[in-house]
């Protein structure tokens, strides 16, 4: 538990503003993840999965 401590402040924290910031309260934060938009300036998704080439064996 004391490196824990110890390394508390390198661990993330909750963000400031929504999706980012929870309520804690299950309702509320139900309905802001199933229904809220996940925009953010500095956040990129991708889809690293890359396409077999061809002639290439299956596994």
């Amino acid at each position: 538990m004391a490196r824990i401590a110890q390394a508390l402040h390198l661990l993330p924290t909750q963000g400031e503003r929504v999706p980012w910031n929870l309520l804690q309260h299950y309702l509320p934060d139900l309905a802001l993840l199933h229904c809220g938009k996940l925009e953010d300036d500095e956040l990129m998704l991708s889809n690293l999965r890359k396409e077999p080439q061809a002639g290439s064996a299956q596994p």
